[in-house]
């Protein structure tokens, strides 16, 4: 992920103190009731997006990732799938194992890479309407899409800010993601390729807090990098209503695409120069990474 949370702050806090407006918003991916047997059918609706996106900063060394071989396997795998259901846990396994094996690939990597971030600021207090109308422009500003190629070798690649990032989410660290965390999961199959679709429980922290499944999954919304100066938290409450992540493996393990779901809801207080304002947003961070093998 990339700034498009931050520069939505940086939009709705003008609103909230000039207009008495909300919460503040920071992009994340950096940036989530477990059950024990996955589904046979999804569970939600996926619609990839169709306008560039946004990407994060990272704060963190990149975790490093056990070499792969510089060429990737190309004989298919024979293997009949599974033909039982599988379990939450070995759903969690299989797309973790397809991260690593993807991260540690030593070679280079053109990678098809697209964020977008759409807001609405459903309250605003005081002056209500008018509040939430000008913290509405302000957002549809600030969250411009992204849509570009990057390139990775041995893991690690440059990202549309000039961040070195690893390949895929998250950011910060190796993908990891008990099985308490997770709602829902389920594989089957799909354009000759393994389908693995995994949605996160719901998280809510407060300001300067990490949501653990999201952080270890796919990215968080990092408001401790947050400074406001003059502006003050009275309170904020950053809710991630169940993330999902939709993947497609390969025969031989590796990752052909993955695409991420982030749906918030951030509700929250703030006091400065004289004006209290509060309010709530709502959010949804779509994230796509196509692997050009």
């Amino acid at each position: 992920m990339k700034k498009t949370f931050r520069r939505l702050v940086a939009a709705l806090l003008p609103a909230m103190l000039l207009m008495g407006s909300a919460c503040n918003l920071v992009k994340v991916f950096d940036l989530e009731g477990a059950g024990s047997v996955v589904t046979t059918a999804p569970f939600y609706t996926y619609t990839p997006a169709t306008e560039p996106t946004t990407y994060l900063p990272v704060t963190e060394t990149v975790t490093a990732i056990p070499e792969q071989p510089e060429t990737a396997p190309t004989v298919p795998d024979t293997t009949a799938l599974p033909a039982e259901t599988l379990s939450v846990q070995e759903v969690i396994d299989l797309y973790a194992n397809a991260v690593n094996l993807t991260r540690g690939y030593q070679g280079t990597l053109s990678v098809h890479h697209s964020e977008t971030f759409s807001g609405n600021v459903v309250e605003a207090e005081p002056l209500g309407a008018l509040t939430t109308t000008l913290a509405n422009t302000l957002v549809s500003m600030s969250g411009k899409p992204t849509d570009s190629t990057l390139r990775f070798t041995a893991g690690v690649g440059v990202n549309e800010d000039g961040e070195t990032v690893p390949v895929l989410l998250p950011k910060r660290g190796v993908f990891s993601l008990p099985a308490a965390g997770v709602r829902n999961a389920f594989m089957d199959t799909a354009n000759g390729m393994r389908h693995i679709v995994i949605q996160l429980v719901s998280e809510t922290v407060d300001f300067g807090e990490i949501p653990p499944y999201n952080a270890g999954a796919i990215g968080y919304l990092d408001t401790a990098e947050m400074d406001f100066k003059v502006i003050k938290i009275n309170s904020c409450s950053i809710t991630y209503t169940g993330s999902v992540i939709d993947a497609y493996l390969r025969d031989d393990g590796y990752i052909s695409s993955v695409y991420y779901t982030i749906n918030l809801s951030v509700t929250g207080s703030v006091t400065g120069l004289g004006i209290t304002g509060s309010g709530t947003m709502e959010g949804v961070e779509n994230e796509s990474w196509e692997i050009q093998w």
